[in-house]
């Protein structure tokens, strides 16, 4: 038969009853709560050092007062209830108001709800943390433990014991440390120092039921010290170079955030996956399928790719990165890391150009996946062989492109032409696309203009004796009147702005050629 027991000043509750406003001490006294009722609604709780309180059968404690303090020990199980309401000193039903559980020794809770309110935060300040025999519900808002402690006063959830959220986000979530005990699989309810930001760990289920984890995460770089747990003598930076030359090898780990990963007791292999903070456009993470899941190392002191070939679900808030820790006891921290990729091979296709009447050999091709190119150089030979640089196109930024190039002045003959790139890395690459055009030109000199584009200057060659050298602008406005001295004149265009420029030359028969220039 069940018993129903007061304590000291506490007034039991009685089935449709309300409850009395009244204070929970215990000063080395015993208490065993066999299915009765227990609550107290005001300020605080308090289990001495000298008293302890054991709930069974199916107790409930209702925690109505602001503060719950164990320095005893306080144990529930047998299916027996915590409820943590709002704060009842003041009114009846209890407020939404914050709730602080405080003291020198974790109380463990069999089935425990948190409800003081979806937008307070519960408060566990206590140095033993607290413990979860079998589930607890969160209806609460933040709920934090002490980050200086770590695993101490850790959120403790025991092997087989489970959570729900009423709503879990930024709103919901343990602003601390996190501990799981066990052989289930289990998600880490975890988010930033800041209160604001969910980032969420799950593990798969480890191998023994004596396995205990636990984590936090935490705001900014892994490798300056922030959380209470040492990783080693060095600091967090250094990469393992291990992985597939090229494909898998780490560059980089982001500084944004990471989880502090501390292995209480197991060696299991696990699978983790990480909801992932804001990459987008952020610290260069630009490709999810370059995004991977890392771990430091103990042993080695790196960081090591635990995803493989593996990319993110995506670079918004909330995607996914999934990676294998082969021994839960070899890792201080998992974060978020990046890897080099290798691009695909440029593809140059449709490759043509005609020559028109005027001696200008007109090129044009479509290229694709040219990331990572610099610029196009066009080479010009005459007997397909031996080529020299005629001009140069840098790349757009895009995938892929068309291009369009002329070459002014071929002479009468065959003219051969190919495509060379220049990766930004300094490569260079020769391809084998030849275009082989027939000029009809007189074999006659004609002016050229080089450079063009031109930076500061052009210089004009095979002018004759006496020529005229007009420089106009897009509008047509005359700029400059040169008289030729020479066979080659410079004209400085250091002094105009960068665009379009017209450059007339007059021989002796008034005979007009027109150059366009561009100036960068």
């Amino acid at each position: 038969m069940k018993t129903r027991h007061c304590l000291l000043t506490t007034l039991c509750l009685s089935i449709g009853l309300i409850p009395a406003r009244a204070q929970f001490y215990l000063d080395g006294l015993n208490h065993y709560n066999n299915g009765g009722t227990v609550s107290y609604f005001q300020d605080s709780a308090v289990v001495t050092a000298a008293g302890n309180y054991t709930a069974a059968a199916g107790a409930l404690t209702v925690h109505g007062g602001s503060i719950f303090h164990t320095d005893g020990a306080y144990t529930a199980g047998g299916g027996s209830r915590d409820s943590f309401p709002g704060n009842g000193s003041a009114t009846w039903p209890p407020a939404d108001a914050t709730k602080t559980i405080s003291g020198s020794v974790a109380p463990t809770f069999d089935i425990a709800s948190f409800t003081n309110g979806a937008a307070q935060p519960l408060d566990i300040t206590n140095t033993g943390g607290v413990n979860i025999a079998t589930s607890l519900s969160f209806s609460n808002g933040i709920t934090s433990t002490v980050r200086s402690l770590n695993s101490n006063g850790a959120l403790r959830f025991a092997n087989g014991a489970t959570y729900s959220n009423s709503a879990l986000g930024d709103a919901q979530y343990v602003n601390g440390y996190v501990s799981k005990t066990g052989n289930s699989a289990f998600t880490f309810p975890v988010g930033s120092q800041a209160g604001n930001n969910v980032r969420t760990l799950q593990i798969s289920a480890p191998g023994s039921a004596t396995d205990q984890l636990s984590i936090a995460y935490w705001t900014g770089d892994a490798a300056a010290a922030l959380d209470p747990t040492p990783s080693g003598t060095q600091s967090r930076s250094s990469l393992n170079p291990a992985g597939t030359a090229g494909v898998d090898q780490l560059v980089s780990v982001s500084p944004i955030g990471f989880w502090d990963w501390i292995a209480v007791s197991g060696t299991s292999s696990l699978t983790v996956t990480v909801s992932l903070p804001e990459f987008s456009g952020n610290g260069g993470y630009s490709s999810a399928t370059a995004v991977r899941l890392v771990g430091w190392n103990i042993t080695t002191q790196q960081w090591d790719n635990l995803s493989g070939s593996t990319g993110a679900s995506g670079l918004a808030e909330g995607s996914q990165l999934t990676g294998t820790v082969p021994d839960m006891s070899q890792y201080s921290a998992i974060a978020v890391g990046n890897v080099l990729e290798i691009p695909l091979p440029l593809d140059i296709t449709a490759f043509a150009g005609y020559m028109d009447r005027s001696c200008a050999a007109h090129l044009e091709w479509a290229a694709a996946n040219i990331i990572g190119v610099e610029k196009f150089v066009i080479q010009y030979g005459r007997d397909g062989q031996s080529y020299k640089d005629a001009g140069e196109m840098a790349c757009s930024d895009a995938s892929s492109g068309q291009y369009r190039f002329m070459i002014e002045n071929i002479a009468r003959g065959d003219a051969f032409f190919r495509l060379v790139t220049r990766d930004r890395d300094g490569s260079i690459t020769y391809h084998s696309r030849i275009v082989k055009l027939r000029s009809e030109c007189s074999l006659e000199p004609v002016p050229t203009v080089t450079p063009n584009p031109a930076k500061d200057h052009v210089t004009v060659s095979g002018l004759a004796p006496g020529s005229s050298l007009l420089l106009l602008d897009a509008t047509g406005h005359q700029l400059r009147a040169i008289t030729a001295q020479h066979a080659a004149e410079q004209i400085d265009l250091g002094g105009y702005s960068k665009g379009l420029y017209f450059l007339h030359i007059v021989d002796g028969r008034k005979n007009v050629i027109s150059k366009k220039i561009t100036k960068q």
